[in-house]
């Protein structure tokens, strides 16, 4: 690999390599004509290739069917594992079943002797 010095780009790496095994940078001074007082000069219209837009985000596939449980262990586990998920269908059963309970109970105090 050889370097090469381009005018006001500092130097570059060149892919074309003579197998000779020097990398010894071209130290060529850039005339004037490439550069206009240390500036060089830039094409006010450059052509520019017109590329199609880019895909930011990769098409979804779509399963069909239910749900594997390897997905359903998965979510279990990530969202605190089986102990959690136990006590919170237990609280749940509860909260369903206490105003239940409640109007039994009521009943069964209000009765008459």
């Amino acid at each position: 690999m050889t370097l090469v010095r381009e005018p006001n780009e500092g130097l570059l790496f060149s892919d074309n390599d003579d197998g000779g095994g020097s990398s010894t940078p071209n130290t060529e001074i850039p005339s004037e004509s490439d550069t206009l007082g240390g500036v060089t000069s830039v094409d006010e219209n450059p052509v520019q290739k017109k590329k199609g837009p880019r895909k930011l985000v990769e098409e979804e596939a779509r399963a069909v069917g239910r749900v594997d449980r390897t997905v359903w262990e998965t979510y279990i586990k990530a969202c605190g594992g089986v102990p959690y998920w136990l006590i919170f269908a237990l609280a749940f059963v509860l909260a369903a079943v206490s105003p239940v309970a409640e109007n039994g109970w009521l009943r069964y105090g209000c009765r008459p002797k």
